[in-house]
């Protein structure tokens, strides 16, 4: 699977179940700040 991921540029990261959660919701609160600052708004 490393092999597939690698052709596509893409690296496997290990890690707990916490951390994993953890790091999607710094990603949520990074892309909220995006949108908002840029004026986004759903059709």
């Amino acid at each position: 699977m490393s092999d597939r991921l690698a052709a596509d540029g893409v690296s496997a990261a290990g890690g707990t179940p916490e951390e994993f959660l953890a790091m999607i919701k710094r990603d949520i609160e990074t892309w909220r700040r995006v949108v908002q600052k840029a004026g986004i708004k759903v059709e």
